[in-house]
């Protein structure tokens, strides 16, 4: 049964219609302007502008943004969930109804956990274009070098910084919306081309939110893919490489005997579906993740020695927000205690600190957070929820329960001997558990589910290695 104020929504807003979009070519951009129509009387206008080399778009870029706005279309379905979404600009296979009814699902788990709906509602794509268009395969232009998706967080400085090892010397980054931390880590790596993207919501959503309609997370990595992969096809680069590991792909809950993962965009699964998408044409863009075979505790160490990023890099959500940034602005007049973009308090925070804290000092925790996190009220309670003594991982970008259990029984052993946390230090062991697994044994590990190359793989390892053989474990 679903919740009343969703029967409610579904009733007042029973589909949702993809009318068009078009796309204006400028000076050195493309801008996508998407029409989205929820019945009976609510437009949406959201648009995304790409830098671009090349003054047109071919039918093979045409065909990719179009699937962006079915990524984009997700944001204003979880307004109302209505069950019919009517295609009207574009055709779907069987195959790719198939894709997207899978990527919705699955993309919005979270959303449906918090909403308290089955993952199994209904909906179905109703493609009022009759005929599957005929684009043959994109001209061989030569298309060379690698995109690197920044986000100002630890995992994609690790790519960024790897990637100068690259043989190909076209290498750029690439970010959407980016944050301070983001052009910071840009510059810091040296990298002299960088592609801004800039990406608007329609204004309605907000507004419409405040008002009662439905709101919560959304795949929003599946949007980078589609997106970094025109992007890269209108400026000739043949490589994207995001940065998710294999911890992405452990979930947080199940709603039903279905899995939710918070991060099911970031996962393997996704990526292979996403290579695999039947396009009709061959992707002219290779998307994959430079980091697939480490955990997070391997990208951590090799973050620990790359200490010229430790003041440039953000993964707190919350104060990445406005309100909390208001907040700050108005109650922190001391910013010695806390530096503005960690709030210290958030599972992303404490995770954050128990995988650098078995790597970092806790003076170097200090510099990086502003204050330790140790001290903060709400560590022991986040930690607990981290290391999977709750009813479900919290929903944010963290490791999996087995390497958080095994951070903070190492964490323990720093400690003991330490006055000041001899309390702390029994509370992790506490947390950990008796069967944790040794850090050097997560350290260890090379998932071989991934697509990396061989010359990928051999950047990667001596990476890693390099960080091995300087930790202070």
């Amino acid at each position: 049964m679903l919740p009343q104020i969703t029967r409610e929504l579904i009733s007042r807003h029973p589909k949702l219609i993809y009318r068009n979009f078009t796309i204006t070519s400028a000076q050195g951009s493309i801008k996508l302007t998407y029409d989205f129509f929820l019945e009976p009387d609510l437009s949406f206008s959201p648009t995304i502008t790409i830098p671009s080399s090349k003054e047109t778009c071919d039918p093979v870029a045409e065909r990719i943004a179009f699937l962006i706005g079915l990524v984009e279309l997700i944001s204003y379905w979880k307004l109302s969930c209505p069950p019919l979404i009517e295609v009207n600009c574009g055709y779907l296979s069987e195959s790719e109804t198939s894709w997207w009814k899978d990527l919705y699902r699955r993309g919005l788990g979270e959303f449906f956990y918090i909403n308290h709906i089955d993952p199994e509602i209904e909906f179905n794509f109703i493609i009022t274009t009759p005929e599957q268009p005929t684009i043959t395969e994109p001209l061989p232009e030569k298309s060379q070098g690698v995109l690197v998706l920044v986000g100002g967080g630890k995992d994609s400085i690790v790519t960024l910084d790897a990637a100068r090892a690259w043989p190909d010397t076209n290498l750029a980054a690439l970010c959407v919306n980016p944050i301070e931390a983001s052009l910071n880590a840009i510059h810091e790596a040296h990298y002299s081309n960088s592609l801004i993207i800039t990406r608007t919501l329609d204004p309605q959503l907000k507004v419409l939110n405040q008002m009662g309609y439905l709101n919560g997370h959304t795949p929003y990595s599946a949007l980078l893919a589609f997106v970094s992969c025109l992007a890269a096809y209108q400026n000739r680069y043949s490589t994207v490489l995001a940065s998710n590991e294999t911890s992405a792909s452990e979930g947080n809950a199940f709603i039903n005997g279905v899995e939710i993962n918070h991060q099911y965009s970031k996962s393997l699964r996704f990526e292979r579906l996403f290579r695999e998408y039947p396009f009709g044409f061959t992707c002219p863009a290779e998307y994959l993740s430079f980091l697939r075979p480490l955990n997070e505790l391997q990208i951590c160490a090799i973050f620990a020695r790359q200490k010229n990023y430790h003041q440039l890099f953000r993964s707190c959500n919350r104060e990445q927000t406005q309100k909390a940034r208001e907040r700050q602005s108005a109650q922190i007049s001391d910013t010695s205690k806390q530096r503005i973009g960690w709030c210290g308090e958030c599972p992303k925070c404490v995770f954050t600190c128990i995988a650098l804290a078995c790597f970092l000092t806790n003076e170097e925790l200090k510099t990086i957070f502003g204050i330790s996190p140790f001290d903060s009220s709400s560590f022991i309670e986040v930690a607990s929820q981290l290391a999977g003594h709750s009813e479900h991982k919290p929903f944010e970008c963290v490791g999996t329960y087995e390497e958080v259990r095994s951070a903070l029984a190492h964490i323990s052993k720093k400690l003991t001997g330490d006055p000041q946390y001899t309390l702390l230090a029994n509370q992790l062991a506490t947390l950990a558990g008796e069967n944790a697994l040794p850090i050097e044994s997560i350290l260890s590990r090379w998932d071989k589910q991934n697509y990396l190359s061989s010359e990928m793989e051999k950047i990667l390892k001596k990476k890693l290695l390099s960080a091995m053989e300087g930790l202070r474990l």
